[in-house]
């Protein structure tokens, strides 16, 4: 079972409510082209997740390549939102579809990064993609 089915179901089992709020945080970073947000947040995420797959929190591959965009693009999937609005669009859809999600929590913001940056995905979020999940 999913993990997500697996907790709905012990709460079933012990008499609890499921819960009525399903949180689910992602790191963001949007633009209106993929090339635009790889461009910004791969240098943040780079490094975060170059120690978390030498730490071996990877998927195989991640560290099969010196290229940090191949090896950040390895271990994307599910752990952060880079691209355009309609391309996040799609994957929290899945998310929310698929484990019942209905908060997002977004980090935007790295150390370094720039505000236009951070402010641009927070615009792309709110007028672009928060409007499509509700």
């Amino acid at each position: 079972l999913p993990l997500q089915e697996l907790h709905r179901q012990a709460l079933r089992e012990a008499g609890q409510p499921a819960p009525e709020e399903v949180p689910l945080e992602k790191e963001a970073c949007l633009a209106e082209t993929e090339e635009q947000a790889w461009q910004d947040g791969l240098p943040y995420l780079a490094g975060k997740y170059l120690l978390y797959a030498q730490r071996g929190q990877r998927d195989p591959g991640a560290l099969a390549t010196s290229d940090p965009k191949e090896m950040v693009s390895a271990m994307a999937k599910g752990r952060f939102i880079m691209g355009t609005p309609q391309s996040a669009i799609r994957e929290l859809r899945e998310m929310r579809d698929k484990l019942g999600v209905n908060t997002f929590i977004f980090r935007v913001h790295w150390p370094g990064m720039s505000n236009q940056v951070s402010m641009r995905t927070i615009r792309l979020l709110g007028e672009e993609v928060l409007p499509e999940l509700s």
